[in-house]
């Protein structure tokens, strides 16, 4: 996939949403690409400072204009994300709401709208993105009651915003997220990991009820799909026949990345068969949650990695 950084103004502004209203006049609303992200059970709550200015147009002949303190707006909109162009990929992320009705009146009006974002969403969103800029759409819809007759006015219009990598990630040290670490496992390179995915989950909901060997039985079935595609077993005899023949007093050091990695899974899989099977180094051994933490989460690293390998191939 290739990122293209959004397009800025010269002057770095987001470009202005217009709404038309049912008497001609128009509602102009921009966005600072100055968000902020406040931390939450479960996620963060996304605050957008917008501004609203009412564009007249002078009534036609008979016509009494709507004088602007009697038209009270309520502004709600849905929130997308995109990585290429925002009008072609976006992609979902939540509701947002303005704190009170807004009085558009002929001079810029500010105000804020709030959403709530949650830990997965925004780990999606930094895989998407893939460490490079990205938008923000905002679309806006705007309510009021027409007093003459009386009846419901609904209208709306897309506003996007550009927003930078170093931005976005002061945003999310702003959330104060780090206190967890789950790694995003993409199923749309193909099936044959999909059991591996699936065992992870089982991992990772044995492991909320403490379970800690059912956990590690679900990681280490995951290993074996990625064992199985890279034939990991057999790269590591082959690596160790060749390294007895070297003269070099360090071998390892010639391993290739794939060697490493195959190295790292089979050292993987035999940390997971000792806190299962109890071998002889391992007996009368009770694995931690944190260890356990650390087995399933490497076991997610490679199941991630394999599913990258066949995204791009």
């Amino acid at each position: 996939m290739v990122h293209h950084g959004p397009p800025k103004k010269d002057d770095d502004t987001p470009m202005p949403a217009s709404i038309s209203l049912e008497n001609r006049d128009s509602l102009q609303v921009t966005a600072s690409d100055k968000f902020r992200l406040d931390p939450g059970i479960g996620g963060a709550r996304l605050t957008l400072d917008l501004a609203i200015d009412r564009v007249a147009i002078q009534p036609a002949e008979g016509e009494e204009p709507t004088p602007a303190d009697q038209v009270r707006l309520r502004v709600a909109a849905s929130l997308f994300v995109s990585v290429r162009v925002p009008q072609q990929d976006r992609l979902y992320v939540c509701e947002l709401e303005a704190a009170h009705l807004i009085t558009a009146v002929e001079k810029t009006y500010g105000f804020q709208m709030h959403g709530f974002v949650r830990d997965d969403q925004l780990r999606i969103i930094d895989e998407l993105r893939a460490g490079c800029d990205f938008w923000l759409t905002v679309a806006i819809r705007v309510s009021y009651v027409d007093k003459t007759p009386s009846r419901l006015f609904q209208a709306g219009a897309d506003l996007s915003i550009g927003v930078e990598s170093g931005i976005w990630l002061r945003r999310l040290a702003d959330a104060r997220r780090g206190g967890f670490f789950e790694v995003f496992v993409p199923l749309d390179g193909g099936t044959d990991y999909a059991n591996a995915e699936q065992e992870l989950e089982k991992a990772k909901a044995e492991l909320l009820g403490n379970n800690i060997n059912a956990a590690l039985l679900a990681a280490r079935k995951a290993l074996e799909t990625v064992r199985k595609a890279w034939k990991t077993a057999n790269i590591v005899r082959n690596v160790k026949r060749r390294e007895a023949a070297d003269q070099d007093p360090r071998p390892e050091l010639k391993r290739t990345v794939p060697e490493r990695f195959a190295f790292f899974a089979e050292d993987l899989f035999a940390g997971l068969s000792g806190a299962l099977h109890k071998e002889e180094g391992t007996k009368g051994y009770e694995y931690s949650r944190a260890q356990a933490v650390t087995l399933i989460a490497s076991t997610s690293g490679l199941v991630a990695q394999l599913a990258e390998e066949r995204r791009l191939s």
